[in-house]
């Protein structure tokens, strides 16, 4: 009785798929295939972003983008909680003026423009007053940054959404702001000492970011060490003398100039970038080969940046990068690819990175120069001369691979890198960010 029931409905079936249309037996028949290739491929590339989560574990230590999130010092180590309240103090005192931060009276934008390549141009004789009156105003918070220094680089970041990690971070940049404006105020009243003390205070606030494995983050970063670097640029302009390099300034430069950190923000921003998409398609099983290539090229990316970081010269990396950017470019034709803006970001973040590099070989070069003045009575000819006294060795320009460019010019100095153009325009920033050098000019 059951083999007949069974024949029947096989053969009814028969009969419907007779009575169809050519044509749409053949789109059923089409469309049963598709599903077939679907579920084939869907577990071929599951299988694959499995096992190379393995690799990414065994390159990177951690796989899911909670496991890339630092871990706080404990409190009474943590200078994350100090710096957020002198962010307090420091704001109410700039309410009082009207003024987001100190720093906005310290900008000539045409002299910046022609003369630094920096964010800060030096400062207006007639706003100095105004400026020293500002800072004492939030003296308060400021002694806090001071007293930070001394911590470990706790973070003023709470939470990894936009809506806590963007506000932080524009808060950072006016803490970073009125730092770099008191380096310089305390450098005009003759006390260089605790002016370069301010910009080792600087550094160190820009590298509490250093652990944040967001790449924003470290663009926020690298523009805080901007800002600490450009203080202490025009601090050499202000006087001739200059103290010598502080082993606590020196280390603050080797943690920003410290490879392994960004290489770890790389594969945290990897995994939140999956960890959003997978919120995403949570559910839509039809969604999941979309993720998985997605995951699959970002991670390959990520692989071809990183072992180039590690290995290869700043030419061959910048191929490497060129390279991994153009092949990003082809999952354009994916809906709903995320695998173009992932690998856009990762690429301008090694970008910025090696000006970070760079914003710091200088100023440790231009301290080292000064050294030698002092012992010497000029300036050097060379760079080569400031080894071994001044100098361990030399560091290398990480966009060209070679040693940066200097030469004497009047009583004073230009040091500079070739940035990514890798073209010697004599020292001069062009116009815009495309093309130019990155300079470190020194009047006296």
């Amino acid at each position: 009785m059951a083999e007949n029931s069974k024949r029947s409905y096989r053969d009814l079936w028969k009969n419907r798929l007779r009575k169809l249309p050519k044509a749409c037996r053949w789109l059923a028949i089409l469309a049963v295939s598709v599903v077939i290739v679907y579920l084939v491929l869907d577990q071929i590339m599951w299988r694959r972003v499995v096992a190379q989560r393995e690799v990414f574990l065994e390159k990177f230590g951690a796989v899911e983008f909670e496991d890339f999130r630092p871990e706080r010092p404990p409190p009474h180590e943590d200078a994350g909680p100090i710096y957020r309240y002198a962010l307090t103090l420091i704001t109410r005192a700039n309410v009082m003026y009207d003024y987001s931060d100190a720093h906005t009276l310290l900008v000539d934008p045409k002299y910046a423009a022609e003369t630094f390549h920096l964010d800060d141009p030096p400062m207006l004789d007639e706003t100095v007053p105004f400026v020293r009156e500002q800072l004492a105003a939030m003296q308060e918070g400021l002694d806090l940054v001071r007293e930070a220094t001394s911590l470990n680089h706790g973070s003023i970041i709470t939470g990894y959404d936009p809506e806590f990690v963007l506000p932080a971070l524009a808060q950072a940049r006016v803490l970073a702001r009125n730092i770099a404006a008191k380096a310089q105020v305390t450098a005009i009243d003759g006390n260089l000492e605790e002016a370069f003390e301010w910009v080792t205070a600087g550094l160190h606030f820009a590298n509490s970011l250093r652990d944040e494995p967001q790449i924003i983050c470290q663009m926020v970063r690298v523009a805080l060490t901007g800002l600490a670097v450009s203080a202490a640029q025009e601090i050499l302009n202000v006087s001739e003398d200059s103290p010598p390099i502080s082993d606590s300034l020196r280390r603050e430069l080797d943690i920003a100039r410290r490879q392994q950190d960004f290489i770890g923000t790389l594969a945290g921003e990897v995994a939140y970038a999956r960890t959003k998409y997978r919120t995403y398609y949570t559910g839509i099983r039809s969604l999941r080969l979309l993720a998985s290539a997605n995951e699959l090229e970002r991670s390959h990316f990520l692989f071809d940046i990183t072992d180039a970081m590690q290995n290869a010269a700043p030419t061959e990396r910048r191929r490497t990068l060129a390279e991994a950017a153009e092949r990003a470019q082809s999952y354009r034709v994916l809906p709903f690819s995320t695998v173009p803006a992932s690998c856009l970001a990762v690429e301008r973040a090694v970008e910025i990175y090696d000006r970070n590099v760079a914003q710091c070989d200088l100023l440790e070069l231009a301290l080292a120069l000064r050294a030698y003045k002092k012992q010497h009575g000029t300036y050097p000819d060379r760079l080569s001369l400031l080894t071994p006294t001044h100098m361990d060795a030399l560091p290398k320009d990480p966009f060209s691979g070679e040693d940066y460019l200097f030469r004497t010019e009047g009583e004073g100095f230009v040091l500079y890198s070739v940035d990514r153009d890798l073209k010697d325009d004599g020292g001069r920033r062009m116009k815009g960010r495309a093309q130019g050098d990155i300079v470190w000019k020194t009047l006296k």
